[in-house]
């Protein structure tokens, strides 16, 4: 059940805080919730899922708007979002979200994606999130004319039906904005994570000294034919949403991993490793009680009281059935027993005759 108090709200981006991804973010979720910005004072894409621990962090309060907190730091997105949580706020917030960033997160830019990275920070510490990206192409320099509000329309009804529908511990929502106007999106699809391709490449220059210097990374160059990915979906002009986890273990390769690793304490032997957790639990399962008493705790108690009198009505028809088909096996049982004394007094006729004078004596 959604809490009666104001949501509380956690945002941050990697494009920085002067950004209108997260600006159109952060007023459209001001409407429904207390919001708080922590976002880097620069850009910072590209960042992964860094923290700054050699070095001191900086954090500015830039300004505040009805219902809207916002501050800056010197940070990554992970640092905006572990300040955040740990002093900017007060209170830890209902849910984070990090965007909407300008330029997509599809496939396998989650690995070095400083959006996605703000998200997971918060997933890591069982506070849903989500990451949002729009189909954007930016310009150094260049201010664009596209607009974010209707993406950021979109995650205030998503954030409030995340709220009545809780989703599992250690994960976020990864969702990806066509380029096209919202009323050309067809739809939204729940896709599978893809594979983009990039022209990989480490150019060499020389500065003004003689000395070498490098710039990394390549042009887009499409992505892999993934029936039922991000970058599939994304295409077809849908809504893209994701669910990442922050368990990485891949479980259906534990089993034949452990066949063939050698044994630290004998050369030349394999096979005598053994798995730690059981495969049947699949990464997610052992978390399931946790997930069902999230899920009952927010249950809206109309539907909790409907559940636990069709859960009741269940078990009584349950318990109605046991009992008449216990009844009819007493009684199959029971005629079972008549006949098969009926049978050995038939066969036995000298015992019978043999009690009946034995009575006759005795009276």
């Amino acid at each position: 059940m959604p809490p009666k108090r104001k949501l509380r709200i956690l945002i941050s981006n990697d494009d920085g805080i002067g950004s209108q991804g997260i600006m159109a973010l952060g007023r459209a979720l001001s409407r429904i919730a207390q919001v708080t910005m922590v976002a880097p004072e620069r850009e910072q894409s590209t960042m992964g899922h860094a923290l700054t621990l050699h070095k001191p962090v900086r954090i500015f309060h830039v300004g505040s708007e009805k219902n809207l907190d916002m501050w800056a730091t010197s940070g990554t997105p992970a640092d905006c979002v572990y300040v955040g949580l740990r002093y900017v706020m007060k209170h830890k917030p209902d849910i984070i979200v990090s965007g909407i960033n300008r330029g997509v997160n599809l496939g396998n830019d989650a690995y070095y994606s400083g959006t996605i990275a703000a998200a997971r920070e918060g997933a890591v510490m069982d506070i849903p999130a989500i990451a949002a990206s729009l189909d954007y192409h930016y310009e150094p320099g260049k201010k664009g004319s596209y607009s974010f509000d209707w993406a950021a329309d979109y995650i205030v009804e998503l954030v409030k039906n995340l709220v009545e529908n809780p989703i599992p511990p250690s994960c976020l929502l990864n969702i990806n904005f066509p380029n096209v106007p919202a009323g050309k999106v067809k739809g939204v699809r729940v896709a599978r994570q893809g594979f983009r391709i990039y022209t990989d490449k480490v150019e060499a220059r020389h500065d003004f000294r003689g000395k070498k210097y490098f710039w990394l990374g390549g042009k887009y160059a499409g992505f892999k034919q993934i029936e039922g990915s991000d970058c599939e979906v994304l295409d077809q002009n849908f809504i893209s949403i994701t669910p990442f986890r922050i368990d990485l273990t891949q479980y259906d390769y534990m089993e034949t991993l452990a066949s063939w690793v050698p044994d630290p304490h004998q050369k030349g032997s394999a096979g005598t490793a053994k798995v730690a957790v059981p495969i049947s639990h699949r990464g997610l399962q052992s978390r399931r009680p946790r997930v069902a008493a999230r899920a009952a705790a927010l249950k809206p108690a109309a539907v909790a009281k409907a559940d636990s009198e069709a859960g009741s009505k269940a078990g009584s028809k349950a318990g109605a059935r046991v009992q008449k088909a216990t009844s009819k096996k007493s009684k199959t049982k029971s005629g079972a027993s008549n006949a098969v004394n009926k049978a050995v007094k038939r066969s036995s006729p000298k015992t019978s005759a043999r009690k009946k004078s034995s009575t006759r004596k005795k009276k």
